[in-house]
């Protein structure tokens, strides 16, 4: 999965996705079985471009930590196995800054030009001279272990509460938790958590992405249908999984069509075939109108989401509106 962030005059715009999501399980074992981490060994390495006064605080309160792992312990299945580390949070501050402790490098310069107050990216922290990128990069990020092969979305309990334990802190809500009594679709789950009250669903640039991309995938499944020739295959899905295994090549003889899955390619395709034959059928329409919004420009849409025009300048509007519109995907 790749997100874009698509900037325009150098302020940050929508967000642009690109590709699929595949659930491959890791084992993490080595590192969530003993809680909290030392901020040393964390497998992080933060980047900084020159010029960038602003910087993440990296606050951290003791307590903060240790109620939080117990509380985890108790409230969530996937953490109930996990140990404190005392001796951890023994070496962690009251109430302190522990950004000196992080691996961090140089990345180059910028000129003030091309960033704004507002632009600057809240992860970085002061770099010190001393430190070099080589030394940084010997610190190697070891990856974690497990098998290559996507996982069973319909089967695996809980894989969404551990892929995003973030956004389902006690393991529950999930849509393959088997203990729900009402069954629900994929899309009238994803539909409620991205309407939550907190927009913490909405706001979530991967989680909202992995929602729409397996709810694509899911109803390219039950909607799609695969076509060969006749003189390419005659058999059935049986025989075509057999030739599969001998001949791999066959796919590329093979045709999907889903024109029925909304946003596909397929889906445009078939809406533009249908505008061509009105406008050949009824002739070129001498009144033109379109649904799509001015949304950075649209008084309507500013009450609707809470915005006040009258009281920010054109340039501060601009900016509020695409933060908004970010944060209500839905939209």
């Amino acid at each position: 999965m790749t997100i874009y962030q698509v900037r325009a005059n150098g302020r940050p715009s929508q967000y642009r996705y690109k590709g699929n999501i595949v659930n491959i399980e890791q084992d993490i074992t080595e590192i969530a079985i003993r809680l909290p981490k030392t901020p040393s060994h964390l497998n992080i390495i933060i980047m900084q471009r020159q010029g960038v006064s602003g910087y993440s605080n990296f606050r951290v309160r003791r307590n903060k930590v240790l109620n939080a792992l117990r509380w985890l312990q108790v409230n969530n299945p996937y953490y109930r196995d996990i140990q404190i580390a005392d001796e951890v949070l023994e070496s962690l501050p009251i109430d302190g800054n522990i950004s000196q402790n992080l691996h961090y490098i140089d990345e180059g310069g910028v000129s003030k030009e091309d960033i704004e107050d507002d632009d600057i990216v809240e992860t970085a922290v002061p770099i010190q001279q001393q430190q070099r990128q080589q030394s940084v990069l010997e610190h190697a990020i070891q990856w974690s272990t497990g098998n290559f092969f996507p996982i069973n979305e319909y089967r695996t309990e809980g894989y969404l509460s551990m892929a995003f334990p973030h956004l389902f802190p006690d393991g529950m809500a999930d849509y393959t938790d088997f203990r729900r009594i009402t069954k629900l679709s994929y899309s009238e789950w994803t539909k409620f958590l991205i309407e939550y009250h907190d927009h913490c669903y909405a706001r979530d640039p991967r989680f909202r992405f992995h929602a729409l991309n397996t709810m694509q995938r899911h109803e390219s499944i039950m909607r799609s249908g695969v076509f060969a020739k006749k003189n390419d295959f005659t058999g059935n899905m049986e025989q075509l999984a057999a030739e599969y295994n001998r001949n791999h090549n066959i796919v590329n003889k093979l045709l999907c069509w889903a024109s029925k899955i909304r946003g596909s390619a397929s889906y445009w395709y078939q809406r533009k075939l249908e505008l061509q034959a009105m406008a050949s059928q009824l002739g070129v329409p001498t009144l033109f109108l379109t649904l799509s919004s001015a949304d950075l420009w649209w008084p309507c849409m500013y009450r609707h989401l809470g915005v006040s025009p009258g009281d920010h300048s054109e340039k501060e509007l601009s900016k509020i509106m695409q933060r908004k519109l970010n944060e209500n995907p839905r939209v």
